[in-house]
């Protein structure tokens, strides 16, 4: 019982964090999907967060707890979209600096959205082909600057 008191406590500090920058989305019914189906469907509208999407969650929780250090250092995300946008406006929001690394293969509307956090203070660079190669370059870059990575999931 006492784990999941304290994993209970982790999600609590957590949501205590990350509404500082996401917001709380309603649960929309979707009454056509649900009579087709024969079920209730609901969809959380993440579309409503300030980068429409819920990766400023993770991005922010983690960012938010790093040290003053590590903030001045900065940190480093491999991301062809929505981390990407998550990262940008979690160091814009915590006055940190984010070096994003994005395929060569991001679409344009990606990396304008990235743009549009420009007080972030970061650089969007497009060396990769490849989403694994960038994730790569930006471990890379990382260690050589002493950077934090920040891990996105696929």
């Amino acid at each position: 019982m006492r784990m999941f008191d304290e994993y209970q406590q982790l999600i609590r500090d957590a949501c205590s964090r990350v509404y500082e920058v996401a917001s709380e989305t309603p649960l929309d019914y979707a009454d056509q999907i649900s009579r087709q189906i024969h079920n209730r469907v609901w969809l959380k509208r993440e579309d409503q967060q300030p980068v429409f999407s819920y990766k400023v969650r993770g991005a922010y929780n983690l960012m938010a707890i790093l040290t003053t250090e590590e903030k001045r250092k900065g940190v480093v995300a491999a991301s062809a979209g929505n981390h990407a946008q998550g990262v940008a406006l979690a160091a814009q929001r915590l006055g940190t600096s984010a070096l994003i690394v994005m395929p060569k293969t991001t679409p344009e509307i990606k990396i304008s959205a990235v743009r549009r956090l420009k007080d972030a203070a970061f650089e969007a660079i497009r060396e990769e082909e490849r989403r694994s190669d960038a994730g790569d370059q930006g471990r890379d870059r990382a260690h050589q600057g002493g950077e934090r990575p920040q891990r996105g999931r696929r």
